[in-house]
C-alpha cells in the first residue's frame, strides 16, 4: 500500500499541499508570536524535521511493501537519513568549513 502511494505521481503534490496547510495552520496558531516563531527559519526547520521523521517511520512501518525491491527501500531510507542529517546541521560537525554531505 505505502509503496503504491509513495510512488504515485500524485504523492508529491498532495504532500506539498498538506505540508503547506500544516505550516500555514502553525503560523495562524502563533499569529501573535509570528516573528519569534519564524526567526532564522525556526518553524520551517521544525516542520521539515518532523516530515523527515514521519517519512522514516513510514518507511520502516511499511517495509513489507518493498520486499520485491529491497534496493529501492534501502535507497529511500538512505536518502531520507541524509536529508534529515543535513537539515539537522551535521555539515557543521563534518568539517571546519560550511560544507554539505550531498
Amino acid at each position: 500500500m505505502f509503496k503504491k502511494m509513495f510512488l504515485s505521481p500524485f504523492f508529491m503534490p498532495i504532500a506539498f499541499v498538506v505540508l503547506w496547510f500544516a505550516l500555514m495552520g502553525g503560523i495562524c496558531c502563533f499569529a501573535n508570536d509570528i516573528l519569534l516563531q519564524t526567526k532564522d527559519g525556526k518553524m520551517v526547520d521544525v516542520v521539515a524535521k518532523m516530515g523527515y521523521l514521519l517519512l522514516i517511520v513510514g518507511l520502516f512501518f511499511f517495509a513489507a511493501d518493498f520486499r520485491d525491491r529491497v534496493c529501492s527501500w534501502g535507497m529511500y531510507i538512505f536518502l531520507t537519513m541524509i536529508c534529515f542529517l543535513r537539515e539537522s546541521g551535521i555539515q557543521h560537525h563534518l568539517s571546519t568549513t560550511d560544507t554539505t554531505p550531498f
